[in-house]
This record gives C-alpha cells, sequence and structure tokens, in this order.
C-alpha cells in the first residue's frame, strides 16, 4: 500500500492506481497507465470523458505525452533507484517548458530527504511505500527555509530579492 503527500499533505485516499494494461479496454478512470498505452492511444484516451495518467519509468522519455499534456491528470515518475535523477530535469521540463499544471508525483524507490528538491524540480506528490516513510518525509519536508537558486514555484533567485 502507498501513503500519498500532495502538496505537504497527508492523502488518506488516494484515488489513483497503477495499472500494468496492454490496451485502454476496461480500464476504470482514475488509472495510471505505462507510457506505452499513451503513445498508441493518446487521441483515443484524450477524447474520454474519465481522468486518466501516465507512469514514466527510467529510460523513457516524456516526448509523446506532450501532445496531451492538458488531458493528462497525474505524470507519476517512477524511480528504479533513488539514484536515478532524469526524472527531476523531466518533471522541471514538464512545468516550466511544457506548463503542465496537473499532478507530478514521484514514486519507487526515492528517499524523503529528497523531496524539498523534487518540489523544486515541479513534483508535489510523494507516494511514499512506509508510514515510516511518510512520517520522516512530512518532518524533513520543512526542516530547509531558504532557496537560493529559482525553481518552478520561485521565479528570481534569493540575491535579487534582497536588493529590491
Amino acid at each position: 500500500m502507498q501513503h500519498l503527500i500532495k502538496d505537504g499533505q497527508r492523502v488518506k485516499n488516494d484515488p489513483w492506481l497503477i495499472y500494468e494494461a496492454e490496451s485502454t479496454q476496461g480500464l476504470p478512470g482514475n488509472a495510471l497507465m505505462p507510457l506505452s498505452i499513451w503513445s498508441e492511444s493518446g487521441t483515443e484516451l484524450e477524447q474520454s470523458s474519465l481522468p486518466f495518467g501516465v507512469v514514466i519509468r527510467e529510460n523513457e522519455e516524456i516526448d509523446t505525452l506532450l501532445p496531451y499534456l492538458n488531458t493528462i491528470k497525474v505524470i507519476a515518475f517512477e524511480f528504479a533507484k533513488f539514484t536515478d535523477g532524469r526524472a527531476f530535469t523531466q518533471a522541471r521540463q514538464l512545468r516550466l517548458q511544457h506548463g503542465f499544471k496537473g499532478e507530478i508525483r514521484a514514486c519507487g524507490d526515492f528517499m524523503p530527504d529528497q523531496m524539498f528538491y523534487m518540489e523544486r524540480c515541479g513534483f508535489d506528490a510523494f507516494a511514499v511505500r512506509k508510514e515510516s516513510e511518510l512520517e520522516t518525509a512530512l518532518r524533513v519536508r520543512t526542516s530547509f527555509t531558504v532557496r537560493y537558486q529559482a525553481d518552478t514555484q520561485i521565479s528570481e533567485p534569493l540575491y535579487r530579492h534582497r536588493h529590491k
């Protein structure tokens, strides 16, 4: 069972589930499906009245999703190992270059102390695997109070604010 933090708050009932489907037949709403489904059936999914999301795994690129960003509600990046930082870059690109307004979720093998930096890159939801990770993540997340560089939430670096 996953434990979800969204916008800094614990979410008790996460409606989104990851499905390992090979087609769009019979998919319920709030399904997080593999990128391959969006690559093959994006136009069909775009016309559906059900909310859908996508799971991006390591070595997968976001380019095939770009035409459908207005339709996708959640993009979940599944971390196979916490040392893989490609999703940080992809989340930042989704927010800043492509204007994605939906949820960007981290799931899989990431560490709670990475959340502060993930938020700066555009993540706003975190699916942790253990209750203890959830408590740690909520505590660690608030321990950082100053951001020196610009990010997806603050457009100017700190030094520019000091001289105003």
